[in-house]
């Protein structure tokens, strides 16, 4: 019976140590498992963090494409007005150019009338009309040259705006496509 108890005690220590190398690779394995989910739970809250900035990102991408599609709109409709706006200032050109033609001709008859004297007192009231008249168109013209210069500025700056837009929305287009 001696032998089997030396047995017994070298079985012991046999399954003592086998138990202790298991328990120990399940400590080291249960360490490395612990740092990695430690490693994925801090990227995790990452992608968290970044997440709902993306999706707003994403939010916008429709509104970018309508705002290009408006763009779009606005810079056809622009370019149709810079020739409207030529024939208007060019005809505006003209009527000061008249205006000025006619006051100068005013001025020639009123000269004239001064010089006949006398019985001419009708004549002379009628040419002041005339005269008042024309002076009456000028201030017209300019309003009308004035109109044209406004209607020139806000062209140039909706035509700016666009292709600030259109810039603005090739960068977006860029950055997500």
């Amino acid at each position: 019976m001696r032998f089997r108890a030396r047995g017994e005690r070298g079985a012991v220590g046999a399954n003592l140590t086998i138990f202790l190398a298991f328990a120990l690779y399940a400590v080291v394995q249960l360490t490395r498992t612990t740092l990695a989910a430690q490693q994925i739970d801090d990227r995790v809250d990452s992608i968290i963090v970044t997440t709902p900035a993306i999706a707003a990102s994403l939010t916008n991408v429709p509104k970018l494409d309508e705002t290009g599609r408006i763009a779009a709109e606005i810079d056809t409709a622009a370019a149709n007005l810079t020739g409207h706006l030529d024939q208007v200032v060019t005809a505006a050109g003209n009527i000061d150019n008249t205006v000025v033609g006619i006051n100068e001709s005013a001025a020639a008859i009123n000269g004239s009338v001064l010089s006949i004297g006398g019985s001419v007192d009708g004549i002379f009231s009628d040419v002041r009309g005339i005269g008042g008249s024309v002076a009456g168109i000028e201030p017209e013209t300019r309003s009308i040259r004035q109109g044209v210069a406004d209607i020139n500025d806000r062209a140039s700056v909706v035509i700016g705006q666009a292709d600030s837009i259109n810039g603005n929305l090739n960068n977006v287009l860029a950055e997500v496509g």
